[in-house]
Protein backbone atom coordinates (compact mmCIF):
# COMPACT_ATOMS: atom_id res chain seq x y z
CA UNK A 1 0.00 0.00 0.00
CA UNK A 2 2.82 2.53 0.90
CA UNK A 3 4.30 1.57 -2.56
CA UNK A 4 0.82 2.04 -4.08
CA UNK A 5 0.84 5.83 -1.80
CA UNK A 6 -2.08 4.42 -0.36
CA UNK A 7 -1.17 5.59 3.22
CA UNK A 8 -4.17 5.37 4.75
CA UNK A 9 -4.80 2.04 3.89
CA UNK A 10 -0.96 1.13 5.04
CA UNK A 11 -1.48 3.21 8.13
CA UNK A 12 -4.60 0.69 8.85
CA UNK A 13 -2.82 -2.43 8.05
CA UNK A 14 0.43 -1.40 10.16
CA UNK A 15 -2.38 -0.92 12.98
CA UNK A 16 -3.94 -4.27 12.81
CA UNK A 17 -0.28 -5.44 12.59
CA UNK A 18 0.81 -4.32 15.69
CA UNK A 19 -2.67 -5.19 17.66
CA UNK A 20 -1.78 -8.86 16.46
CA UNK A 21 2.21 -8.57 17.16
CA UNK A 22 0.98 -7.72 20.68
CA UNK A 23 -1.79 -10.53 21.35
CA UNK A 24 1.26 -13.19 19.69
CA UNK A 25 3.42 -11.44 22.30
CA UNK A 26 1.01 -11.66 25.44
CA UNK A 27 0.17 -15.00 24.21
CA UNK A 28 3.55 -16.62 24.16
CA UNK A 29 3.90 -14.78 27.28
CA UNK A 30 1.10 -16.70 28.61
CA UNK A 31 2.47 -19.75 27.06
CA UNK A 32 5.44 -19.41 29.06
CA UNK A 33 4.15 -18.86 32.40
CA UNK A 34 1.41 -21.76 31.88
CA UNK A 35 5.15 -24.53 31.25
CA UNK A 36 6.63 -22.35 34.06
CA UNK A 37 3.81 -24.18 36.13
CA UNK A 38 4.02 -27.36 34.85
CA UNK A 39 7.55 -27.69 35.19
CA UNK A 40 7.68 -26.31 38.54
CA UNK A 41 4.72 -28.72 39.36
CA UNK A 42 7.07 -31.50 37.95
CA UNK A 43 9.93 -30.97 39.41
CA UNK A 44 8.00 -30.50 42.83
CA UNK A 45 6.62 -34.15 42.06
CA UNK A 46 9.66 -35.36 41.40
CA UNK A 47 11.29 -34.37 44.40
CA UNK A 48 8.29 -35.48 46.37
CA UNK A 49 8.73 -38.64 45.26
CA UNK A 50 12.56 -38.57 45.65
CA UNK A 51 12.06 -37.70 49.50
CA UNK A 52 9.55 -40.31 50.04
CA UNK A 53 11.90 -43.22 48.63
CA UNK A 54 14.24 -41.74 50.94
CA UNK A 55 12.66 -42.01 54.11
CA UNK A 56 11.47 -45.16 53.07
CA UNK A 57 15.29 -46.63 52.50
CA UNK A 58 15.87 -44.83 55.97
CA UNK A 59 12.80 -46.63 57.85
CA UNK A 60 13.56 -49.80 56.37
CA UNK A 61 17.31 -49.63 57.41
CA UNK A 62 16.17 -48.56 61.08
CA UNK A 63 13.99 -51.59 61.04
CA UNK A 64 16.91 -53.88 59.87
CA UNK A 65 19.33 -52.16 62.94
CA UNK A 66 16.42 -52.73 65.32
CA UNK A 67 16.55 -56.73 63.98
CA UNK A 68 20.46 -57.19 64.00
CA UNK A 69 20.62 -56.57 67.17
CA UNK A 70 17.98 -58.76 68.71
CA UNK A 71 18.27 -61.93 66.65
CA UNK A 72 21.06 -64.63 66.93
CA UNK A 73 23.60 -64.90 64.96
CA UNK A 74 22.92 -68.99 64.87
CA UNK A 75 19.19 -68.17 63.53
CA UNK A 76 18.18 -69.02 60.41
CA UNK A 77 16.62 -65.58 60.13
CA UNK A 78 19.69 -64.04 60.13
CA UNK A 79 20.22 -65.08 56.79
CA UNK A 80 17.06 -63.18 55.95
CA UNK A 81 18.20 -60.26 57.66
CA UNK A 82 21.27 -60.38 55.30
CA UNK A 83 19.56 -60.63 51.97
CA UNK A 84 17.61 -57.39 53.37
CA UNK A 85 20.32 -55.59 53.55
CA UNK A 86 21.16 -56.69 49.80
CA UNK A 87 17.86 -55.12 48.87
CA UNK A 88 18.55 -51.66 50.90
CA UNK A 89 21.92 -51.12 49.21
CA UNK A 90 20.29 -52.10 45.48
CA UNK A 91 17.28 -49.72 45.96
CA UNK A 92 19.82 -47.11 47.33
CA UNK A 93 21.56 -47.38 43.61
CA UNK A 94 18.35 -46.63 42.15
CA UNK A 95 17.82 -43.65 44.25
CA UNK A 96 21.15 -42.27 43.44
CA UNK A 97 20.59 -41.36 40.27
CA UNK A 98 18.01 -38.94 40.58
CA UNK A 99 20.38 -37.40 43.69
CA UNK A 100 23.02 -36.63 40.86
CA UNK A 101 20.29 -35.20 38.66
CA UNK A 102 19.32 -32.85 41.59
CA UNK A 103 22.96 -32.17 42.58
CA UNK A 104 24.09 -31.19 38.55
CA UNK A 105 21.27 -28.53 38.59
CA UNK A 106 21.62 -26.94 41.68
CA UNK A 107 25.65 -26.19 42.29
CA UNK A 108 25.01 -24.96 46.22
CA UNK A 109 23.96 -28.82 47.10
CA UNK A 110 26.04 -30.38 44.97
CA UNK A 111 29.10 -31.24 47.33
CA UNK A 112 26.61 -32.25 50.31
CA UNK A 113 25.03 -34.58 48.60
CA UNK A 114 28.02 -36.18 47.12
CA UNK A 115 29.12 -36.77 50.74
CA UNK A 116 26.37 -37.94 52.20
CA UNK A 117 25.85 -40.98 48.71
CA UNK A 118 29.29 -41.58 49.14
CA UNK A 119 29.35 -42.47 53.11
CA UNK A 120 26.06 -43.89 52.63
CA UNK A 121 27.92 -46.36 50.31
CA UNK A 122 31.02 -46.63 52.15
CA UNK A 123 28.87 -48.25 55.20
CA UNK A 124 26.84 -50.19 53.18
CA UNK A 125 29.62 -51.98 52.26
CA UNK A 126 31.11 -52.25 55.39
CA UNK A 127 27.60 -53.13 57.44
CA UNK A 128 27.12 -56.30 54.78
CA UNK A 129 30.84 -57.30 55.00
CA UNK A 130 30.33 -57.27 59.33
CA UNK A 131 26.78 -59.27 59.09
CA UNK A 132 28.73 -61.79 56.84
CA UNK A 133 31.28 -62.23 59.57
CA UNK A 134 28.46 -62.39 62.37
CA UNK A 135 30.16 -58.93 63.88
CA UNK A 136 26.38 -57.67 64.93
CA UNK A 137 28.05 -54.64 67.22
CA UNK A 138 30.14 -53.15 64.22
CA UNK A 139 27.58 -54.02 61.65
CA UNK A 140 24.74 -51.94 63.94
CA UNK A 141 27.33 -49.06 64.39
CA UNK A 142 27.58 -48.75 60.45
CA UNK A 143 23.72 -49.46 60.03
CA UNK A 144 23.51 -46.37 61.87
CA UNK A 145 25.62 -43.94 59.73
CA UNK A 146 23.58 -45.47 56.43
CA UNK A 147 20.63 -44.45 58.64
CA UNK A 148 21.96 -40.87 59.16
CA UNK A 149 23.31 -40.41 55.87
CA UNK A 150 19.45 -41.01 54.18
CA UNK A 151 18.49 -38.75 57.12
CA UNK A 152 21.17 -35.76 56.38
CA UNK A 153 19.53 -36.16 52.90
CA UNK A 154 15.61 -36.05 53.22
CA UNK A 155 15.96 -33.14 55.64
CA UNK A 156 18.07 -31.36 52.34
CA UNK A 157 15.16 -32.55 50.35
CA UNK A 158 12.53 -31.35 53.05
CA UNK A 159 14.14 -27.77 52.51
CA UNK A 160 14.19 -27.73 48.77
CA UNK A 161 10.78 -28.84 48.58
CA UNK A 162 9.45 -25.88 50.99
CA UNK A 163 11.49 -23.53 49.18
CA UNK A 164 9.87 -24.78 45.93
CA UNK A 165 5.96 -25.03 46.84
CA UNK A 166 6.27 -21.43 48.41
CA UNK A 167 7.89 -20.19 45.00
CA UNK A 168 5.22 -21.85 43.10
CA UNK A 169 2.33 -19.85 45.60
CA UNK A 170 3.65 -16.87 45.39
CA UNK A 171 3.51 -17.46 41.53
CA UNK A 172 0.32 -18.02 41.03
CA UNK A 173 -1.04 -15.65 43.90
CA UNK A 174 0.70 -12.50 42.42
CA UNK A 175 -0.57 -10.43 45.56
CA UNK A 176 -1.50 -6.56 44.50
CA UNK A 177 1.32 -3.95 45.22
CA UNK A 178 -0.96 -2.86 47.94
CA UNK A 179 -0.58 -6.46 50.08
CA UNK A 180 3.07 -5.89 49.21
CA UNK A 181 3.84 -2.39 51.05
CA UNK A 182 1.61 -3.68 53.63
CA UNK A 183 4.00 -6.74 54.19
CA UNK A 184 6.99 -4.73 53.85
CA UNK A 185 5.36 -2.68 56.77
CA UNK A 186 5.07 -5.11 58.82
CA UNK A 187 7.90 -5.17 62.19
CA UNK A 188 9.33 -8.76 62.07
CA UNK A 189 10.19 -7.95 65.57
CA UNK A 190 6.84 -8.27 66.69
CA UNK A 191 7.17 -12.16 66.75
CA UNK A 192 9.44 -12.44 68.64
CA UNK A 193 7.12 -13.06 71.75
CA UNK A 194 5.47 -15.69 69.64
CA UNK A 195 8.82 -17.56 68.67
CA UNK A 196 9.75 -17.92 72.36
CA UNK A 197 6.26 -19.49 73.22
CA UNK A 198 6.69 -22.04 70.32
CA UNK A 199 10.25 -22.85 71.33
CA UNK A 200 8.83 -23.78 75.08
CA UNK A 201 6.58 -25.73 73.62
CA UNK A 202 8.85 -27.45 71.62
CA UNK A 203 11.51 -27.89 74.47
CA UNK A 204 8.57 -29.34 76.65
CA UNK A 205 7.81 -31.78 73.74
CA UNK A 206 11.65 -32.73 73.53
CA UNK A 207 11.42 -33.44 77.76
CA UNK A 208 8.59 -36.10 76.77
CA UNK A 209 9.92 -37.73 74.33
CA UNK A 210 13.40 -37.80 76.50
CA UNK A 211 11.39 -39.46 79.78
CA UNK A 212 9.66 -41.95 76.80
CA UNK A 213 13.03 -43.25 75.66
CA UNK A 214 14.26 -43.37 79.54
CA UNK A 215 11.10 -45.95 80.11
CA UNK A 216 11.94 -47.88 76.77
CA UNK A 217 15.40 -48.09 78.42
CA UNK A 218 14.21 -49.61 81.31
CA UNK A 219 12.25 -52.31 79.51
CA UNK A 220 8.56 -50.42 79.57
CA UNK A 221 6.64 -50.91 76.59
CA UNK A 222 8.12 -49.16 73.42
CA UNK A 223 6.10 -45.45 72.41
CA UNK A 224 3.99 -46.15 69.06
CA UNK A 225 4.66 -43.01 66.09
CA UNK A 226 8.15 -42.14 68.08
CA UNK A 227 9.44 -41.59 64.19
CA UNK A 228 6.30 -39.60 63.83
CA UNK A 229 7.30 -37.27 66.38
CA UNK A 230 10.84 -37.06 65.99
CA UNK A 231 10.07 -36.12 62.06
CA UNK A 232 7.58 -33.51 63.85
CA UNK A 233 9.86 -31.97 66.42
CA UNK A 234 12.26 -31.48 63.42
CA UNK A 235 9.88 -30.11 61.05
CA UNK A 236 8.61 -27.78 63.78
CA UNK A 237 12.23 -26.34 64.76
CA UNK A 238 13.21 -25.61 61.04
CA UNK A 239 10.13 -23.29 61.09
CA UNK A 240 11.72 -21.31 64.68
CA UNK A 241 14.64 -21.54 63.07
CA UNK A 242 13.69 -19.80 59.37
CA UNK A 243 11.07 -16.91 61.50
CA UNK A 244 14.31 -15.92 63.38
CA UNK A 245 16.29 -15.77 60.63
CA UNK A 246 13.86 -13.40 58.64
CA UNK A 247 13.77 -11.18 62.11
CA UNK A 248 18.12 -11.44 62.54
CA UNK A 249 18.01 -10.30 58.78
CA UNK A 250 15.65 -7.20 59.19
CA UNK A 251 17.25 -6.15 62.34
CA UNK A 252 20.94 -6.22 61.78
CA UNK A 253 20.79 -5.24 58.26
CA UNK A 254 22.80 -2.06 59.63
CA UNK A 255 25.38 -4.35 61.43
CA UNK A 256 24.11 -3.87 64.50
CA UNK A 257 22.50 -6.61 67.47
CA UNK A 258 19.91 -4.88 68.60
CA UNK A 259 18.33 -7.96 69.70
CA UNK A 260 21.56 -9.69 70.61
CA UNK A 261 23.53 -12.37 68.21
CA UNK A 262 20.42 -14.22 66.61
CA UNK A 263 22.89 -15.52 63.65
CA UNK A 264 24.40 -18.09 66.23
CA UNK A 265 21.05 -19.03 67.70
CA UNK A 266 19.79 -20.13 63.96
CA UNK A 267 23.00 -21.87 63.97
CA UNK A 268 21.86 -23.82 67.34
CA UNK A 269 18.29 -24.63 66.41
CA UNK A 270 20.38 -26.08 63.18
CA UNK A 271 22.39 -28.93 65.03
CA UNK A 272 18.99 -29.48 67.11
CA UNK A 273 17.06 -30.04 63.25
CA UNK A 274 19.91 -33.08 63.05
CA UNK A 275 19.45 -34.58 66.32
CA UNK A 276 16.11 -34.58 66.00
CA UNK A 277 16.12 -35.98 62.58
CA UNK A 278 18.68 -38.45 63.37
CA UNK A 279 16.56 -39.22 66.52
CA UNK A 280 19.57 -38.38 69.28
CA UNK A 281 18.22 -36.88 72.38
CA UNK A 282 21.55 -36.02 74.45
CA UNK A 283 22.79 -34.00 77.39
CA UNK A 284 24.78 -31.65 74.96
CA UNK A 285 21.17 -30.76 73.17
CA UNK A 286 19.30 -30.76 76.23
CA UNK A 287 21.48 -27.96 77.19
CA UNK A 288 21.78 -26.00 73.91
CA UNK A 289 17.70 -25.88 73.70
CA UNK A 290 18.15 -24.31 77.46
CA UNK A 291 20.41 -21.61 75.60
CA UNK A 292 18.14 -21.16 72.88
CA UNK A 293 15.08 -20.19 75.24
CA UNK A 294 17.38 -18.33 77.34
CA UNK A 295 18.47 -16.16 74.08
CA UNK A 296 14.66 -15.90 72.87
CA UNK A 297 13.71 -14.60 76.00
CA UNK A 298 16.45 -11.87 75.92
CA UNK A 299 15.75 -10.84 72.53
CA UNK A 300 11.98 -10.71 73.47
CA UNK A 301 12.88 -8.47 76.47
CA UNK A 302 15.37 -6.06 74.28
CA UNK A 303 12.73 -5.60 71.55
CA UNK A 304 9.99 -4.92 74.34
CA UNK A 305 12.50 -2.07 76.00
CA UNK A 306 13.10 -0.47 72.93
CA UNK A 307 9.38 -0.31 72.12
CA UNK A 308 9.08 1.79 75.38
CA UNK A 309 12.02 3.81 75.17
CA UNK A 310 10.67 7.33 74.79
CA UNK A 311 12.45 8.51 71.29
CA UNK A 312 14.71 12.19 71.70
CA UNK A 313 12.65 15.38 70.57
CA UNK A 314 14.35 17.14 68.04
CA UNK A 315 13.91 21.47 68.29
CA UNK A 316 14.85 24.03 65.94
CA UNK A 317 17.96 26.18 66.45
CA UNK A 318 16.50 29.85 68.34
CA UNK A 319 18.66 32.90 67.89
CA UNK A 320 20.05 34.36 70.92
CA UNK A 321 21.65 37.91 70.81
CA UNK A 322 24.94 37.78 72.14
CA UNK A 323 26.43 40.38 74.56
CA UNK A 324 29.85 41.85 74.66
CA UNK A 325 30.97 42.51 79.02
CA UNK A 326 31.85 45.73 79.37
CA UNK A 327 35.28 45.16 80.55
CA UNK A 328 36.07 43.12 76.92
CA UNK A 329 33.91 46.35 75.30
CA UNK A 330 35.75 49.31 76.74
CA UNK A 331 39.44 47.56 75.85
CA UNK A 332 37.78 47.45 72.03
CA UNK A 333 37.36 50.79 72.35
CA UNK A 334 40.41 51.96 73.93
CA UNK A 335 42.37 49.21 71.25
CA UNK A 336 40.36 51.40 67.97
CA UNK A 337 41.68 54.33 69.67
CA UNK A 338 45.14 53.38 69.38
CA UNK A 339 44.77 52.32 65.35
CA UNK A 340 42.81 55.43 64.78
CA UNK A 341 46.01 57.18 66.33
CA UNK A 342 48.22 55.60 64.09
CA UNK A 343 45.99 56.31 61.53
CA UNK A 344 46.23 60.49 62.09
CA UNK A 345 50.62 60.93 62.29
CA UNK A 346 51.94 61.06 59.20
CA UNK A 347 54.18 58.21 58.28
CA UNK A 348 56.87 60.58 56.53
CA UNK A 349 57.94 62.16 59.82
CA UNK A 350 61.15 60.94 61.15
CA UNK A 351 61.15 58.51 63.43
CA UNK A 352 61.76 60.81 66.41
CA UNK A 353 59.55 63.29 65.70
CA UNK A 354 57.04 60.33 64.74
CA UNK A 355 57.43 59.74 68.86
CA UNK A 356 56.53 62.79 70.11
CA UNK A 357 53.32 62.90 67.44
CA UNK A 358 51.96 60.06 69.01
CA UNK A 359 52.72 60.56 72.82
CA UNK A 360 51.03 64.20 72.04
CA UNK A 361 47.62 62.17 70.31
CA UNK A 362 47.99 59.04 73.39
CA UNK A 363 47.52 61.93 75.83
CA UNK A 364 44.41 63.40 74.16
CA UNK A 365 42.52 59.98 73.69
CA UNK A 366 42.89 59.55 77.22
CA UNK A 367 39.68 59.83 79.19
CA UNK A 368 39.66 61.72 82.57
CA UNK A 369 38.98 59.48 85.48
Amino acid sequence: SMDQKQNSKASKSQKNASSNMKDAAQKLSDLKDKMDQEQEAEDIQAVRQLLKNILQLSFDEEKLMADVKKININNPKYIDLMHEQERIRENSKMVEDSLYALAKRQDQISSFVTKQINDINKYLVKGIADMEERNVMRASGNEQFVMTGYNNLALLLSEALQKMQQQQSESQSKPQQGMKMCMKCKKPGKGMPNLSKMQKQLNDKISQMGEMMKRQGQGQKQEPGMSKQFAEMAQMQAQIRKELEKVNLEENKDGKNALGNLGETAKQMEETEKNLVNKQLTAEMLTRQQQIMTRLLEAENAERERDQKQERESHTAKETERKIPPSIEAYLKARQSEVDLYKTVPPSLKPYYKGLAEKYFRTLTVQPQ
